[in-house]
């Protein structure tokens, strides 16, 4: 009986797991450093499949900077995450079209992720009444 070619990857990507079972989180990392506009994009389908959002943005509509425009930081495609490049939706309602992006950094785009601006511009005024208060 012939077996069908999904089959055989399957049966491979078996194999190599038990020979090598790091392979696999290697070889992702390897080509997420050599392919960051595509990793973003490729991260972003998948996102805007799972929340229903519209996707109409293409690999030359990523640009990814050499600092990150918020924090000031370099991007770092190794290592820890928080340096590393992400794809911000400015306006989180619309879809990853090409007026409403931006790459910025993970940590970035954690910070921003669910705040408005109101209550950051609450927060930075605690924080330096704060710091004022301390001596700082």
């Amino acid at each position: 009986m012939k077996r069908k070619p999904f089959e055989r990857i399957q049966e491979w990507r078996d194999k190599r797991k038990k020979e090598d079972p790091g392979y696999f989180a290697k070889y992702h990392r390897e080509w997420r450093i050599k392919n960051p506009v595509k990793y973003l994009l490729r991260k972003a389908l998948n996102r805007a499949q799972q929340d229903g959002k519209e996707v109409s943005i293409v690999e030359s509509d990523i640009n990814i900077p050499e600092i990150c425009p918020v924090l000031k930081t370099p991007f770092s495609f190794e290592g820890g995450v928080n340096n590393s490049p992400s794809l911000d939706r400015f306006d989180c309602s619309k879809g990853y079209v090409k007026d409403n992006i931006e790459v910025i950094s993970w940590r970035a785009n954690k910070l921003k992720s669910d705040g408005t601006l109101e209550e950051f511009r609450s927060l930075v005024e605690w924080m330096e009444k704060r710091k004022e208060e301390k001596g700082g």
